[in-house]
């Protein structure tokens, strides 16, 4: 089988790219920056990063909403300062409203792609200040702002004795609480959507209805115009090439001018074209499906084209993989007949595509699919590395070609997908490749470094020995011969990397292991470990020790965590506990779980005099005690600088009566942020202990495990005491571990800084209404209090979860995108010409790699360690974010700072889905490549740090309240809580 990459695929898929760069770049960027009359004349002056293209062509327009036949161009001038002019004469475009009442709006065609125009901030004030403008006494033109920020004007009659006849007269004239309308006809074509309807309104007001689609359970809308046909009926042509996002629901709704809005319902015998209309996106093609709703409204769905194979199966011979399935023929689209049908393969990040011949042959099933591959086809010339491919069937509708993501249903036959398919590849490296069924259902092809498959089936205490039993082996290599590889079991302290290694037998499993001609026979293990040499690796307070499977085969070390296939996950619970003593010091150890089912130890050591405490002291202090009350606050057992710090600042300067402590590492940077308010816990020590146990109220940033002395689930105060969650971020993105389920004592406070990240929490997390406090974060308090920012930038990106060592951070497309920003050379061009510096703070857990960031710094740019500065100084001191999904971002909002987010890997980071749409919650210049990230900072430093209009408007959506009161409200609810 030839590799090859369609020339004319190629071309089509360049075009698609530039269009999408045209439009990300221009929608919403463009603005009008001043509107102004100089007799005659309306000059209009647009500015923005969108219009720096002098390739180009420019047009501006004026569009009767009303009709969409009357739309009106006007050429455009680029000045040097890549503003572009527009000058309309007034006598030529109330010639052209023909002396009638109406409601016009601006757009700008950039090579025939239009944008509705909104304005800059001082653009909306000059307006204001604007008097009415007329023209020959006989019809006056006055511009205005729309709820959403978008500039129309409105023409209006003047009488016999001068009086105007405003929009306000005649949309106050319409009292009513509905507008009786329906729909007759909903048809789908390669130009759009066409509805044409009736409604039941004066001839005056027509001019004031518009068509809008709203996104359900979103903000982004699009207005449309509507062409009266006679008295009642209409029509509007929907472009849905406008549609920034093509997943969800959009409602259909009649708008008058003053923004009410009247759902748009279907006739009884309503025709809706029943061929889905397709729209290509960057990856595969999306459907758009009109439909009638439960109450007779009109609707539209997105969602991602998908062709469901049944029965798929694979097979290896070679290096040859073939795939057979079936295709029902409900599920298949119309398309146009096609001589030869296409796979493509769509390699991720890269989006380079591959194409391969497929065979569809229609049976009494539906159509009998097959498919051959040669492995090596899709192999990489050079060195190889992990790459992922997804698999589409390439299909041409209308006349365009566009892509269905195979997708199959979880059975048997698609859970051996990968074991059937599989193919091991030796290179300096070993690699397999194989087909497999993604978490979404899609089918996609992995190249990746062998892994390893492991369970562990039996863990128990026996004679002083941990003892734990399973099976461990490396994919697609058999394990038929007993002394094939050389496995260890790798006990390692999470924090100092010192390790204990002890060789694993090579057993029968219990467990029959195969699949896909590979033999696993000698994977199982059994082995005993000593809990004195358990205990050698413990070196302070409170240690996580992780359990790992490492597998030596030829020049290959392969390693992953030990864990469990099958597991019901709780954060505060244990597998199995024990009690140790050695060298006068007592060891309190529990198995536990991480939440992707792995084992680790958490380990707590104490004194004799602390052990004597646990088991007798604790028990005389409660009942002397009984009465106060004791709060204990804290974030990760070594920081004081997010939520938990703020908010205990606040309790000792407002409240020092009370007894109400912080409890943190003795050795972290932080101590000195908290020691002069008093109160301080060091984490370990009698004082810690002592309290803890006795504390009726325990606050957290993060889980509060981190700041107890012993576990959670063997303390009864905590289990009675009040358990509050102060978060340490606004929710909304990637998901998080915080859902009620994963508890046996949940949070009985959990704190959120908007109505609707309640609803999320209550819908998504499991908690009740009462338990959800809308108080917002405490450190949002200390935001407004200082405005001393610098002329600085501060790139913060977050962490992935996924790059554990050195060596994958090193090779990973993570490293090489910052380092890449960080030394570009336009970039610190740009920095030297505004006196400008890019201060680097690298995520906490991404910190232990902070040398190979240091290599980078320059005289404009700073790398700056854990401790050296606290994350909210950062945060005041800066004028402009670069992160990519970190929730610090809602602080820069909250200050009304300007954000930039670099979404290079959002389809990786996202991989298990994201909690609210990416418009609701990235309020921000959204960009992919470091070519937009440069064009969006130098807009910020041309316009001198200004946050836009846009994500304003959209705040809302994240805070109730913007103020520093979020500490008192976090206080006042804590004290109600029973």
């Amino acid at each position: 089988m030839i590799r090859r990459r369609s020339i004319v695929k190629k071309a089509k898929k360049i075009l698609r790219i530039m269009n999408n760069q045209v439009r990300h770049l221009t929608i919403g960027d463009i603005k009008v920056s001043s509107l102004k009359f100089i007799g005659n004349l309306m000059q209009v002056r647009l500015n923005g990063r969108g219009v720096k293209n002098n390739d180009s062509n420019y047009r501006f327009i004026v569009k009767d909403m009303h009709n969409s036949n009357k739309t009106y161009k006007f050429n455009c001038t680029l000045t040097e300062d890549n503003e572009l002019i527009a000058e309309v004469n007034l006598t030529e475009i109330t010639s052209l409203m023909e002396k009638e009442l109406g409601k016009w709006s601006f757009f700008v065609a950039i090579n025939n792609f239009e944008i509705r125009l909104s304005t800059e901030a001082k653009a909306q004030i000059e307006l204001q200040k604007h008097s009415i403008t007329e023209n020959n006494h006989e019809l006056t033109i006055q511009p205005y702002i729309t709820k959403y920020g978008n500039i129309s004007i409105t023409s209006m009659k003047v009488d016999e004795s001068g009086h105007l006849y405003e929009m306000n007269n005649v949309l106050n004239a319409f009292t009513s609480k509905k507008l009786p309308n329906h729909v007759n006809r909903v048809s789908h074509s390669a130009e759009g959507i066409l509805i044409e309807g009736s409604a039941k309104v004066t001839r005056e007001l027509q001019k004031y209805v518009s068509l809008v689609m709203k996104k359900r359970a979103s903000t982004l809308q699009y207005e449309f115009p509507i062409t009266w046909l006679n008295e009642n009926s209409w029509q509007s042509k929907v472009d849905v090439h406008v549609l920034e996002s093509l997943k969800g629901i959009y409602d259909y709704y009649l708008l008058l001018a003053d923004e009410r809005t009247f759902r748009m319902k279907l006739h009884e015998n309503a025709m809706i074209d029943a061929d889905p209309l397709f729209r290509e996106t960057e990856k595969e093609s999306r459907q758009l499906i009109s439909y009638r709703t439960k109450k007779d409204s009109l609707s539209l769905q997105c969602k991602i084209s998908n062709i469901f194979v049944q029965n798929l199966i694979g097979k290896v011979q070679s290096d040859i993989v073939s795939l057979q399935g079936v295709i029902n023929k409900e599920d298949l689209p119309k398309h146009k007949k096609q001589n030869k049908y296409c796979l493509i393969l769509r390699q991720r990040n890269t989006d380079e595509l591959s194409s391969f011949p497929v065979t569809l042959n229609e049976s009494k099933n539906g159509y009998d699919l097959s498919f051959q591959l040669d492995y090596k086809d899709l192999l990489p010339s050079d060195e190889l590395e992990n790459y992922r491919w997804d698999v589409y069937l390439q299909l041409n509708i209308r006349g365009s070609d566009h892509l269905f993501r195979f997708r199959v249903k979880k059975d048997q036959e698609t859970d051996s997908l990968a074991y059937d398919t599989r193919k091991k590849i030796e290179d300096e490296n070993l690699y397999q490749i194989f087909f497999y069924r993604t978490r979404h259902g899609h089918v996609s092809i992995s190249l990746s470094s062998l892994t390893i498959n492991r369970d562990l089936s039996s863990y128990r205490i026996r004679n002083k020995k941990l003892c734990l039993g399973g099976y461990a082996y490396l994919e697609a290599i058999s394990f038929n011969k007993k002394n094939k590889m050389n496995r260890f079991l790798v006990i390692r302290n999470r924090e100092s990397d010192s390790e204990l290694n002890i060789p694993l037998e090579n057993i029968t499993s219990k467990k029959k292991l195969s699949g896909g001609g590979f033999d696993y026979k000698y994977a199982g293990f059994y082995v005993e470990i000593p809990l004195e040499s358990i205990c050698d690796l413990q070196q302070n307070s409170k240690d996580i020790l992780d359990l790992y499977i490492q597998i030596h085969y030829k020049n290959e070390v392969a390693e992953r965590k030990l864990g469990l296939q099958n597991y019901k996950y709780y954060k505060d619970d244990y597998r199995l506990k024990y009690s140790y003593q050695q060298n006068n010091q007592y060891y309190k150890n529990y198995l536990t779980l991480t939440p992707r089912g792995n084992i680790k130890i958490e380990s707590y050591s104490y004194t004799k005099e602390m052990m004597r405490y646990i088991k007798y002291g604790v028990h005389m202090d409660r009942f002397k005690n009984r009465n106060e009350d004791v709060w204990i606050i804290g974030e990760r057992p070594d920081t004081a600088q997010d939520t938990g710090y703020h908010f205990f600042k606040y309790c000792r300067e407002n409240y020092p009566e009370k007894k109400i402590y912080y409890a943190i590492d003795e050795n972290s940077a932080d101590l000195k942020n908290i020691k002069d308010l008093g109160n301080v816990l060091l984490l370990g020590s009698m004082e810690h202990l002592k309290t803890s146990l006795i504390a009726t109220t325990f606050i957290g940033s993060h889980d509060i495990e981190y700041i107890l002395p012993v576990k959670s689930t063997v303390m009864d105060n905590y289990r009675k005491g009040k358990r509050v969650f102060l978060q340490h971020g606004v929710l909304g993105r990637k998901n998080v571990e915080y859902h009620k389920y994963y508890y046996i004592d949940p949070f009985q406070m959990f704190c959120v800084s908007s109505q609707s990240e309640k609803e999320m929490v209550i819908d998504e997390f499991g908690y009740d209404d009462e338990e959800v406090m809308v108080t917002g974060l405490s450190r949002f308090d200390a935001l407004l209090e200082k405005n001393n920012a610098e002329r600085s930038i501060l790139l913060i990106p977050t962490w992935r979860e996924w790059l554990n060592t050195e060596e994958d951070f090193m090779a990973s497309e993570y490293f090489e995108r910052y380092k890449g920003l960080i030394s570009n050379e336009r970039l610190l061009k740009l920095l030297n010409q505004h006196s400008v510096n890019l201060n680097v703070y690298p995520h906490y857990r991404m910190q232990q790699f902070i040398e190979h960031f240091e290599k980078l710094e320059t005289d404009r740019v700073s790398i700056i360690e854990l401790g050296e500065k606290n994350v909210q100084d950062l945060l005041i001191e800066n004028m402009l974010m670069i992160t990519d999904y970190s929730s610090v971002s809602f602080d820069f909002n909250y200050m009304s700072k300007p954000i930039i987010f670099y979404h290079f890997d959002s389809d990786t980071f996202f991989k298990n889905g994201i909690l609210r749409p990416i418009e609701e919650t990235f309020l921000g210049d959204i960009c992919k490549t470091e070519e937009a990230i440069i064009e969006s900072i130098e807009y910020y430093l041309v316009n001198e740090f200004e946050e836009k209009q846009e994500v304003t408007d959209k705040k809302h959506l994240v805070f109730d309240q913007i103020d520093a009161s979020n500490n008192e409200r976090i206080y006042n609810e804590i004290i109600s809580l029973r």
